[in-house]
């Protein structure tokens, strides 16, 4: 059984180490296998855990429910390989990993349009060969209560051995598209009624118009 948990802005988080909660405001959509503790081999733990980074899902699937931009942003990486995250379509590469210690909010990569029902196209390459695409085993995707950002980190042994999940670390933050005030939608229908009635007013006066 897969679980979804919905953020987005405003929204708060409820999660334990063995279930899955979800909250009613959305925007990013992680769906996956029961979260757990982040794992204490994790080189990252304790500074992820002071920023409220205490769960993991280890195949996470991240989908967006509503239109905005995803930027991407590079937090460390301890590996015995040399890793790179990309776009999985097209192969575009957007960071290679040299053993970088962590930093927060980190290195800013790219960012993307993104529209209602979207997958993330995003994963990990390994110079061994091992590939972790969003929702594979490998692909883990942590969570806290920040409502717009997923920490992603990459197991480039596929999830098996170590299974430390800090091989790569990659964050996703999330911006809706910006939805006029109520008033200024109101403003706006004042001048499209205002604009209607001078045109009228202007054809009665001007028939030949």
């Amino acid at each position: 059984m897969r679980h979804r948990i919905f953020f987005g802005a405003g929204a708060c988080l409820a999660v334990s180490a063995l279930t899955a909660a979800s909250v009613a405001h959305a925007g990013l959509v992680v769906t996956g296998s029961p979260m757990t503790a982040v794992p204490g081999n994790n080189d990252f733990k304790v500074a992820m855990a002071a920023l409220g980074y205490t769960d993991l899902m280890t195949d996470g699937l991240v989908t967006v429910d509503q239109a905005g931009e995803v930027a991407f942003y590079y937090h460390g990486a301890e590996s015995g390989y040399t890793n790179s995250f990309e776009f999985m379509v097209g192969g575009t590469v957007l960071k290679t990993e040299h053993n970088e210690a962590w930093s927060f909010p980190g290195e800013f990569l790219a960012s993307v349009a993104v529209a209602a029902g979207d997958a993330l196209d995003i994963g990990f390459t390994s110079s061994a060969g091992v590939t972790a695409a969003n929702g594979d085993p490998g692909f883990g995707v942590f969570l806290s209560p920040d409502p717009s950002r997923f920490i992603f980190g990459y197991g480039d042994n596929g999830g098996s051995g170590d299974a430390d999940y800090d091989d790569m670390m990659i964050s996703a933050v999330f911006r809706p598209s910006t939805v006029p005030e109520p008033g200024t939608l109101a403003l706006l229908g004042l001048g499209l009624g205002a604009l209607g009635v001078g045109r009228k007013r202007k054809h009665k006066t001007n028939p030949s118009a």
